[in-house]
């Protein structure tokens, strides 16, 4: 699904700062999902099987997706018949792991990955079908886009043939992370010591996100103490 897709109705009270948020986190949500995916059917059932890593990091995706189906249902009570059939296919996932002996907490197989899938397109169709936009549900969607690509960034580390390292990030989604991880790093600095080091600054944008993440370490820099899973992204406004 592609920001482009039908017409997205958003109030016209949002302002246009919003409405071009919206379109880029949902445009790059969406490419991650796809990346996302595709990597999943190319590693093959017995790769995943055999992961806790990705047992552990698909369940939080699928819940993830769950819970912010409540909030865009929520946020728009009025949503198209097919999408709350959609929410109600992923909310059948326990069902199914009875049946599978299969349970996103516990192992993967074919059926669970199914329900990746369908509760990512159940999230993209809640997304085109929203009408009342406000700035909570667009930040909402610009997390599932950072929780996708540092799931697809974890699952790089621990399996082979997905795209590694931070070099494999989109722009989009480095420049992004970046202005909002450097803003809540210098709102937590003495005053007069919010300036990045020298050697963070000399970093290309994808290897300065790392040290940010705290996958680069650098000699003589202590690290940057954030984590960004742990962030309300809701808190960290944009500049004026």
């Amino acid at each position: 699904m592609s920001s482009a897709d039908g017409d997205r109705d958003i109030d016209r009270n949002t302002d246009a700062g919003v409405q071009r948020d919206l379109d880029r986190f949902v445009a790059g949500a969406s490419s991650a999902h796809q990346r996302l995916l595709s990597g999943l059917d190319l590693l093959g059932r017995d790769t995943i099987v055999g992961s806790s890593v990705a047992t552990r990091l698909l369940g939080a995706l699928i819940e993830q997706a769950d819970q912010q189906l409540l909030l865009f249902d929520g946020a728009d009570s009025a949503m198209d018949p097919l999408v709350a059939l959609m929410a109600a296919t992923v909310d059948t996932r326990d069902d199914i792991a009875e049946d599978t002996g299969s349970i996103a907490g516990s192992s993967i197989d074919g059926v669970s990955i199914i329900a990746v899938r369908r509760s990512i397109w159940a999230l993209e169709m809640a997304w085109s079908s929203t009408m009342h936009w406000d700035r909570a549900c667009v930040e909402a969607v610009f997390m599932r886009w950072r929780t996708v690509e540092l799931a697809h960034l974890e699952l790089s580390d621990h399996l082979d043939g997905l795209s590694p390292g931070l070099d494999a990030l989109p722009g989009d989604y480095v420049r992004e992370e970046l202005r909002r991880l450097e803003m809540l790093w210098r709102a937590r600095r003495p005053m007069g010591m919010s300036t990045l080091p020298p050697a963070v600054l000399a970093l290309e944008p994808a290897e300065r996100l790392g040290w940010f993440l705290g996958r680069v370490n650098l000699d003589g820099v202590d690290p940057a103490g954030i984590d960004p899973a742990g962030i309300d992204s809701a808190s960290v406004d944009r500049d004026p």
